[in-house]
C-alpha cells in the first residue's frame, strides 16, 4: 500500500466519521530546540543546534461494536551546522477494532512511514562517511488479528495474526537496493487462562522475507516458543517467552539460535512505574556483507508522577548486535535518557530532555559517543 493511498484512507475516515456521535478529534503541534554534539555519529563530532516542528491530526470513533483510532503527523527537523542532513518524517496509523461478542476481538492495524534515515543509522551503518545526505525510505505495515477466549476469567485462548510489511528505499545505490524487502508473516498462539490472571501458551510464527533486488538474501524465519503471562494488577504484569528460532536460506546455510522475550512492569505506588523489557532473536542484517544478525537488547524504564503537573522518566538500555558472517562484526550500544515534563494547562505542556548514546564496534567501523539535550513545547487539543 503506497503512502498516497494511506493518506487518502485517513482523509476518508476524517470526512466520514466525525459526523457520527461520540467522535473525538485530536489536533497537536509541538516544537523542539536542542543541541547535538555528534550529529553524524563518527569521529569528526560535528556539533550543531537542532530544531524540529511536528504537526499531528487524529480522531477516535466508537460506533456500535466498532472502534476506530487514526492519526497522521508530519515532523520536519533541521540542523544548523549541516543542512544536507535535514530530515522529514511523515507518519500514518489507523487501528480498527470489532468485537462481535464479549469473547472475540478482530483488529486491523495499518501504518505507514516515509522518512529520512540520518547518517550512522539504518543502512548507513555500513559506512556513514560515504553519504552526503540521508537515505529516504517508505515503510508500510498491515496486520490483521483475531483473538478468542472461552471466558474472561478462565479457559482457552486463541490468537491468529496475519502481517505484511513493504520497505523500499528511494536510492538506487547498491546498499539501498539490497535492503528493499517485503515480508509476509503468520503468527499463531494457543493456551489456557488460569485463575488469578495467569496465562500459559505456545506460540508459532513464520515469516517469509523477499528481497526484490537481492534474491540471495531471501529467507524464511520460524519461531516456536513456550510462554507465561501473569497480570497481578492493573499496573503490575509479567510476560515471558522462550524457544527456538531458525532462519533458512535458499542460497546459503541456515542459522539457528535461542529465542526469548521478557517484559515486566511493577508499580510500587500508583504514581510510579518501572518497566523492564528484553529479547534475544535473529534479524535480517542491514549490512551488505552479512545476511543475518543476532540482536540482544535489555531496557529499563522508570516513570514517576511527582504532582498533577510534573512528571519524569528515566530510560537505560544496552544492545548487542553480532553479525553472523565471516568478519563476525560485533557492536554494543549503551543508551541513557532523562525527561522532565511540566503540564502548564489542559492543552499546553513542556519537556526538558537529555539523551546519551555510546556505540562500540570490534572492527572500529562505527565507534562514537553522542549527547543530545533539548527543550520541547507541545500544544494538544482534543474535542
Amino acid at each position: 500500500m503506497s503512502l498516497k493511498k494511506l493518506f487518502f484512507l485517513i482523509t476518508v475516515y476524517l470526512l466520514m466519521f466525525p459526523i457520527m456521535a461520540n467522535a473525538n478529534i485530536l489536533i497537536g503541534f509541538s516544537g523542539y530546540y536542542g543541541h547535538n554534539n555528534n550529529l553524524l555519529r563518527d569521529n569528526n563530532s560535528i556539533s550543531t543546534h537542532v530544531q524540529s516542528l511536528n504537526i499531528k491530526l487524529g480522531f477516535e470513533q466508537n460506533w456500535r461494536l466498532y472502534q476506530f483510532n487514526c492519526a497522521t503527523s508530519l515532523t520536519d527537523t533541521q540542523y544548523q551546522s549541516s543542512e544536507q542532513d535535514n530530515t522529514q518524517l511523515k507518519q500514518f496509523q489507523c487501528l480498527n477494532e470489532y468485537n462481535p461478542t464479549e469473547n472475540q476481538n478482530i483488529s486491523l492495524n495499518l501504518s505507514s512511514q516515509n522518512y529520512d534515515e540520518t547518517r550512522g543509522t539504518g543502512i548507513s551503518r555500513n559506512n556513514p562517511n560515504i553519504l552526503n545526505q540521508p537515505d529516504n525510505l517508505t515503510d508500510n505495515h498491515a496486520k490483521l488479528t483475531y483473538q478468542y477466549q472461552t471466558s474472561q476469567s478462565q479457559g482457552i485462548k486463541l490468537g491468529i495474526a496475519l502481517g505484511h510489511q513493504d520497505k523500499q528505499y528511494r536510492s538506487k545505490r547498491l546498499i539501498a537496493l539490497q535492503n528493499n524487502r517485503t515480508q509476509n508473516e503468520f503468527d499463531l498462539s494457543f493456551g489456557y487462562l488460569f485463575q488469578q490472571n495467569t496465562y500459559g501458551f505456545i506460540r508459532y510464527s513464520i515469516a517469509d522475507n523477499q528481497f526484490s533486488d537481492a534474491p540471495s538474501r531471501d529467507n524464511q524465519d520460524q519461531i516456536i516458543a513456550l510462554g507465561l503471562s501473569w497480570q497481578a494488577s492493573a499496573m503490575t504484569s509479567f510476560k515471558a517467552e522462550a524457544g527456538q528460532q531458525n532462519k533458512s536460506y535458499q542460497q546459503s546455510a541456515d542459522t539457528q539460535s535461542e529465542y526469548w522475550s521478557l517484559s515486566a512492569s511493577w508499580s510500587p505506588k500508583t504514581y510510579s512505574t518501572f518497566t523492564l523489557s528484553s529479547f534475544n532473536r535473529q534479524q535480517s542484517s542491514l549490512l551488505t556483507d552479512s545476511n543475518t544478525q543476532q540482536n540482544q537488547t535489555i531496557s529499563l524504564n522508570w516513570q514517576h508522577q511527582w504532582s498533577s503537573q510534573l512528571s519524569s522518566r528515566v530510560l537505560l538500555s544496552t544492545q548487542k548486535i553480532e553479525q553472523l558472517a565471516v568478519n563476525n562484526r560485533q557492536e554494543q550500544k549503551d543508551s541513557a535518557g532523562i525527561g522532565l515534563n511540566y503540564k502548564i494547562n489542559s492543552i499546553l505542556s513542556s519537556e526538558l530532555n537529555w539523551q546519551y548514546e555510546k556505540n562500540q564496534d570490534n572492527l572500529n567501523q562505527l565507534d562514537y559517543q553522542q549527547q543530545i539535550i533539548g527543550l520541547s513545547l507541545k500544544v494538544e487539543w482534543a474535542s
